[in-house]
């Protein structure tokens, strides 16, 4: 398990290969192949959305849609390896933050995505 989350009473667990869901009594799992090293993040923004980060990309999932996701630039346009990001965070304008070892990266607007 690479990072855990809660909301709504449930424990969302970031494992390779998704997300897994137990929700008192039993599991599910949200299923994200990308998901593969160790460096996966969970957050869930006050509109209940979760987002993840993986490999130098944000991922958010709505359980009505699935998953979208992003690749960052943290170096501009040549940059093309993954990086590990070390925290993900939703501002009250719905902006997404994501922190690296690179620096701090605000990414376009949830519905940009």
């Amino acid at each position: 398990v690479y990072d855990v989350a809660f909301q709504n009473g449930k424990v969302y667990a970031a494992v390779n290969g998704g997300i897994n869901v137990f929700d008192g009594s039993n599991f599910s799992i949200i299923d994200n192949p990308e998901f593969f090293q160790n460096d996966t993040k969970l957050y869930f923004d006050n509109l209940e959305n979760l987002w993840a980060t993986h490999n130098g990309s944000i991922y958010q999932y709505q359980e009505t849609k699935g998953w979208k996701s992003a690749k960052l630039d943290f170096f501009g346009p040549n940059w093309g390896f993954g990086y590990p990001i070390s925290d993900i965070k939703v501002d009250d304008q719905q902006s997404v933050w994501v922190a690296s070892r690179w620096g701090l990266v605000k990414s376009p607007d949830i519905n940009s995505i």
